[in-house]
């Protein structure tokens, strides 16, 4: 969370300075001493699969677009932090909102 309000660039990995989805979720994962893919599918494919109903805090959820594929990081039973596009921005957002439960592909974890 305290790469709140980071600008988002695509392929960023400053953080601080500019982050991209899969890089923010990489660092925090970092911080926590566990060290995970940098790109998003490869975070799929590598994290251990979690129900979207048995979500936990530090869990990653995986969507897809049109132009690809995005990842965010659990906060709570609601909300994810990821690097957004839409508001060029690292920032908040809801697991219940309609935009991103259509888009929602899977969820993982790198923690027991």
């Amino acid at each position: 969370l305290q790469e709140m309000g980071t600008r988002y660039s695509y392929g960023a990995d400053q953080p601080g300075k500019a982050l991209d989805c899969s890089a923010l979720t990489a660092h925090a994962h970092r911080a926590a001493g566990v060290r995970i893919p940098r790109v998003s599918t490869a975070q799929l494919q590598a994290a251990r699969q979690v129900q979207p109903g048995s979500l936990e805090p530090g869990d990653l959820v995986f969507f897809r677009f049109d132009s690809g594929h995005h990842v965010g990081l659990v906060v709570d039973e609601t909300r994810f932090v990821h690097a957004s596009t839409s508001a060029n921005r690292v920032k908040l957002a809801s697991l219940a909102s309609p935009y991103w439960r259509q888009r929602l592909i899977g969820a993982g974890s790198y923690f027991e």
